[in-house]
């Protein structure tokens, strides 16, 4: 009897070992399983990574070829530009804008544009000079002088007056015919002015009186 729990107390202890052995190597299974899952993983992340950055790499030296090919095709089409049939020639550089040379013109400037001879007797000659001065900087040349009437005799430089330099217009005024107020013009042309210069003599001329006039006349008979 006694044997028999005996034997029945081992069997049952033999089992329960048994049963705790396979438990164990279940759970090493599984953790050996997760542990491989688990390499597994980290093995392909890692590739992964590898392969994007061998990617990168890959990208930046072709884009540095890229950039390279084209510094060299600039450097070429420059090359190509200074070489024209086998002969080296020179980029064409911009002309400078050439200075206009400053033209210089004369003036001419009149101390007196008026002159008033105040009373005179008809048949008297009256002459007076309008002084003028060339304030330009280039020769002044006098093209013409012409009076408004017969009465006025007008005479001006034919030569050039340089500059700083001064000169007249000579005018005589005859009386002979005439009677009461009295204003011949003169008209001055050169190139010292744009317009024409009138100068002008201003002046009343008496009569003669008649007492002189028969004496005359009873002289003439005589």
């Amino acid at each position: 009897m006694f044997s028999r729990m005996f034997l029945c107390s081992f069997c049952a202890f033999a089992l329960l070992c048994c049963k705790h052995d396979v438990h164990n190597q279940s759970n090493n299974s599984t953790n050996e399983q997760e542990s491989s899952d688990l390499s597994t993983s980290i093995s392909e992340a890692e590739a992964k990574q590898i392969e994007e950055e061998t990617a990168f790499e890959v990208e930046v030296e072709v884009e540095g070829e890229v950039e390279d090919e084209g510094g060299v095709r600039d450097a070429a089409v420059a090359d190509a530009d200074l070489v024209s049939d086998g002969v080296a020639t020179k980029k064409p550089q911009a002309k400078k804008p050439k200075k206009k040379k400053k033209k210089y013109y004369p003036k001419i400037e009149f101390e007196q544009m008026v002159f008033e001879f105040d009373t005179i007797t008809e048949g008297d000659t009256i002459g007076h000079n309008f002084k003028f001065t060339n304030t330009g900087k280039a020769p002044l040349n006098i093209k013409s002088a012409n009076a408004s009437c017969g009465c006025a005799q007008p005479s001006f430089p034919f030569l050039a007056i340089e500059p700083g330099q001064s000169d007249e217009i000579r005018v005589k005024f005859i009386s002979i015919g005439k009677e009461g107020y009295q204003s011949p013009e003169i008209t001055v042309k050169s190139d010292g002015s744009r317009y024409p210069i009138v100068l002008k003599m201003e002046g009343f001329v008496r009569a003669r009186p008649k007492v002189e006039e028969s004496e005359k006349d009873s002289l003439g008979n005589k």
